[in-house]
């Protein structure tokens, strides 16, 4: 039994597979946080409501699917760490998410980064501990086992460009929805994993950086 498991953890498994089965999987798990807030704003009896809520599907998957393949490019243990490591993060960030109704905005992460030991004993949970066994040490393993084969370079690029062009195209084709994702974008876009993290992280360092500087009467940056 423990033989024929091992096999098939181990066993060779084509790029593209693997990158359709992890956006597939973090799609799943991940976007109840999006949904509990994007849900009572969609009408599911209207057109209109049923491609609002396949549209958010779409750029997620669209997403992780070109973020993987140009993370292609890379060594194979890259994209494993880049995928283990968000797979932690997600479900971490989806559980505080969940249980304070909290979104992943600038503020937000400058409150996680600066959230001392105390703090954060007193936010444990049991319930953390399991989100995070299911979610993301188990599917983790499974990664890591995985022998990922990577077709050739110009296929990877082929296909990058194909998501590319289907996402553009699905935006263009359910322009009539635009109006209620720019009413919306503020609240989605800290709800979306992993892009809500990322991103603010990135914009939190930026503006801190920014901070940091100031300039002096002679127009020489001090820090």
């Amino acid at each position: 039994m423990l033989s024929r498991l091992n096999k098939t953890f181990v066993r060779k498994t084509p790029l593209l597979g693997f990158i359709s089965a992890y956006a597939s999987f973090t799609l799943l798990a991940f976007q109840h946080p999006l949904l509990a807030y994007a849900l009572p704003f969609i009408d599911l009896g209207s057109t209109q409501g049923l491609v609002q809520l396949a549209s958010l599907q779409v750029i997620q998957v669209a997403l992780m699917a070109m973020t993987l393949l140009a993370l292609s490019l890379l060594p194979t243990p890259v994209i494993k760490a880049f995928c283990i490591v968000i797979l932690f993060a997600n479900a971490g960030a989806a559980y505080f998410m969940m249980t304070y109704n909290a979104e992943i905005d600038r503020t937000m992460i400058g409150n996680i980064l600066n959230t001392d030991k105390r703090e954060m004993l007193q936010i444990w949970h049991p319930k953390l501990l399991l989100q995070i066994l299911l979610f993301a040490v188990l599917p983790s393993l499974l990664i890591w086992r995985m022998q990922i084969v990577k077709p050739r370079w110009f296929i990877r690029l082929g296909v990058f460009f194909l998501v590319l062009v289907a996402l553009i195209a699905w935006a263009y084709a359910t322009a009539f929805t635009w109006l209620w994702f720019d009413k919306h974008a503020p609240r989605l876009g800290g709800r979306v994993l992993p892009w809500s993290y990322i991103a603010n992280t990135a914009r939190y360092f930026n503006q801190a950086a920014l901070a940091g500087r100031v300039m002096t009467e002679s127009g020489v940056w001090a820090v």
